[in-house]
This record gives C-alpha cells, sequence and structure tokens, in this order.
C-alpha cells in the first residue's frame, strides 16, 4: 500500500466515525451535514494532520455537542491513527 492509499484510507475511517458520532448524538435535522462532513488526512513525514470539511453550521454543533472531542478519545480513531502512521513510518523505511 502507498502513502496515498494508507491515507484516504485513514480519511474514509475517520470519516465515517465523525458521522457516527453525529448519529449517536442525534445531531440530524435534514441530512445535509451529515452528508456532507468528510475528513481528509495529510501526511509531511513527521506527522499526520486532518481537515474536516463539512457545512458552516458544524462548528456550532462540534462547538455546543463537543463531536470532535467526542470522537477523538475513542479507542477506533486512536487506533486507525495509530496504524496509519505505522504504516506511513514502514514505508520510509
Amino acid at each position: 500500500m502507498n502513502e496515498r492509499e494508507i491515507l484516504a484510507r485513514l480519511s474514509a475511517e475517520l470519516t465515517r466515525l465523525v458521522k457516527a458520532e453525529i448519529e449517536r448524538q442525534d445531531l440530524i435535522d435534514t441530512g445535509l451535514m451529515l452528508d456532507s462532513t468528510e475528513i481528509f488526512s495529510f501526511y509531511n513525514g513527521a506527522d499526520v494532520t486532518i481537515e474536516i470539511f463539512s457545512t458552516d453550521y458544524f462548528k456550532y454543533i462540534d462547538g455546543n455537542f463537543s463531536v470532535m472531542d467526542n470522537v477523538t478519545r475513542t479507542t477506533a480513531w486512536q487506533r486507525a491513527m495509530e496504524d496509519a502512521v505505522a504504516s506511513l513510518i514502514e514505508l520510509q523505511l
């Protein structure tokens, strides 16, 4: 697996986890935020960073309901990040 594939897999998994948290908290009104939320992962050779793309009001939902705080504390999120970083480091060896 190459770097692009690893990051795509990580992005898909993190997106799935965020959407699951939105659903878990029953924060769905029209479904627009759920449908448009996507995470993109980037690797600069030392760190993995993520960017969240969603509707404008995601920041208010997150601010009031701690969506990202809750999801980043889960074992699934931590495992996904650790697995991706380990795979990216292996590519460098």
